[in-house]
């Protein structure tokens, strides 16, 4: 948001999409991340995070199916790392 000189402030919605599996538009990303004035060298990095938040709540879906389905919840594939050391690593 940018403040005009009378003191009114102009909003503007910035969608950010990804797939189910994961998939994101760069390209969209980018413009976003441009519009809301993000350095474009962190563009890489903020993608990996939402593909990794995105991928950890489709496993949350996926195990809570599987857990009223059949009873039993399987242990997620990242357990015991975090977002913050994932893109730790990532970077």
């Amino acid at each position: 948001m940018r403040k005009r000189p009378l003191g009114i402030w102009n909003a503007k919605l910035v969608t950010f999409v990804s797939g189910t599996c994961g998939s994101v538009n760069t390209t969209a990303l980018s413009k976003n991340l441009k519009e809301l004035q993000v350095l474009g060298r962190m563009n890489d990095t903020i993608r990996k995070g939402l593909v990794y938040e995105v991928l950890s709540a489709q496993d949350k879906v996926l195990c809570s199916y599987h857990a009223q389905r059949g009873g039993q919840r399987p242990q997620p594939r990242h357990q015991g790392i975090s977002l913050d050391d994932l893109l730790t690593k990532l970077s």
